[in-house]
């Protein structure tokens, strides 16, 4: 009830801005909030304790809630087998999937998808294929394991570049990342329990400033049901050869040469 609550006093709070804004605009102004002029930001917490009670609270509250989209889930599946034509079985792993909805809807929908969540709730031991995690944290057994990462839960991180650094490390060699951002990702709709909000360009941005030339970064948009749109990004591992590796190379050469 307070959840719907707080969704009808932000309409009408955006309403009102509007109504200013049209008047504003008669004498070549316009009214906004100050973090519509931030590109993104990124909630602090005074520990971690304070960050994982928030976020399992909130699971549990909201645990009905489904904010992922099967049409934009079916985009992405289609997506993802042109990334992986020849797999006899794609491995998916999905963050943050509350109940379990994103990883159901995958293994439900396509017959070569094995697909697992996560979440840092207990409450994901509850749901078929899901696992208790906090998807900051490397898994050693998940290293170089699955053909696709996804999520669209990358609002919760209180520290994305981290969590992004764990999630490429899951995928293997030719493995996909995607990420599902909108307007509920933006500066404007972070708070404590979403701490990281940001603009789609400025995503682009941080992800070739935190990993250079070791992804390789493609976005699309995509319709979701209700009208809005999301971008979907993708993003590769690029395998670089060191010099170690080119001396190796150029030795296994010579020695089957002669």
């Amino acid at each position: 009830m307070a959840f719907k609550l707080k969704k009808k006093i932000k309409l009408v709070l955006t309403s009102c801005l509007r109504m200013l804004n049209v008047v504003s605009n008669l004498f070549g102004l316009s009214v906004v909030r100050s973090r519509d002029l931030i590109s993104y930001h990124l909630h602090e917490y005074k520990a971690y304790e304070e960050y994982a009670k928030i976020q399992v609270s909130e699971n549990v509250r909201k645990i009905d809630n489904v904010w992922a989209d099967e049409t934009t889930l079916q985009f992405i599946s289609e997506e993802i087998k042109k990334y992986r034509p020849q797999d006899k079985e794609i491995m998916g792993l999905c963050h943050g999937t509350r109940n379990g909805f994103e990883q159901k809807y995958f293994n439900d929908t396509n017959s070569t998808f094995s697909c697992i969540g996560t979440d840092i709730s207990e409450t994901a031991r509850n749901y078929p294929n899901s696992v208790v995690h906090d998807f900051h944290e490397v898994k050693n057994e998940w290293s170089n394991k699955f053909s696709f990462v996804y999520s669209n839960s990358l609002d919760h991180a209180y520290d994305p570049r981290k969590a992004l650094t764990a999630w490429l490390d899951q995928l293997c060699s030719e493995g996909v990342l995607i990420i599902e951002h909108s307007q509920m990702h933006s500066p404007l709709a972070s708070s404590k329990l979403d701490p990281f909000g940001v603009k789609a360009d400025t995503l682009t941005h941080l992800l070739v400033n935190w990993f250079g030339h070791s992804v390789s970064i493609k976005h699309e948009d995509h319709q979701r049901q209700d009208g809005s749109i999301s971008t979907i990004f993708f993003i590769k591992k690029i395998m670089t050869t060191t010099h170690k590796d080119q001396k190796n190379l150029k030795q296994k050469k010579v020695e089957n040469d002669v």
